[in-house]
């Protein structure tokens, strides 16, 4: 008898979280939770990362995979951008001498990102010149992303005294 009441409460609850109505409240309750923690959210996600490298790329894969047009725009937009941020009197030459000059297992980096973050939250937009490029190593440059670090803000604040 009571095999049989655990069976049929275990069917009815496989059931009823397959259903619209539990996956509608789901859905309002974990927004109502990802907007109420956003930094424990935010935490979350970064250590999941840090613990599950490969699935993490996986996923990213997968994703661009399924969202090419989207990817797509991204980059044309950057390129845009980044054409905007070059000023027509730069010598490109010098330019072009950071480029081939950076050593191995490294990047050439922004400084100030072409369109980016401070490390206190503001926008900046930085030029693509030669005096706003340094060499990171590849780790150090997908860590920093678009954002500023307090080093490269220092640097440049350096750069207009």
């Amino acid at each position: 008898m009571r095999s049989d009441r655990t069976a049929y409460m275990q069917e009815y609850s496989r059931l009823y979280r397959q259903s619209k109505e539990h996956k509608d409240k789901a859905y309002e309750r974990n927004k109502a939770y990802r907007l109420a923690n956003p930094d424990r959210v935010k935490r979350y996600a970064q250590d999941w990362r840090k613990n599950n490298i490969e699935l993490a790329r996986l996923y990213a894969r997968d994703w661009n995979a399924k969202n090419k047009d989207y990817v797509a725009a991204s980059c044309i937009l950057y390129q845009r951008r980044s054409k905007c941020a070059t000023p027509k009197w730069l010598d490109k030459e010098e330019f072009i001498l950071v480029y081939t000059n950076c050593p191995d297992e490294y990047h050439v980096d922004h400084i100030v990102p072409i369109v980016g973050v401070t490390p206190e939250g503001y926008q900046v937009s930085g030029l693509n010149v030669p005096w706003n490029l340094q060499y990171l190593t590849k780790f150090e440059n997908q860590s920093k992303s678009n954002r500023m670090t307090a080093r490269c803000y220092e640097i440049a604040c350096s750069l207009t005294k």
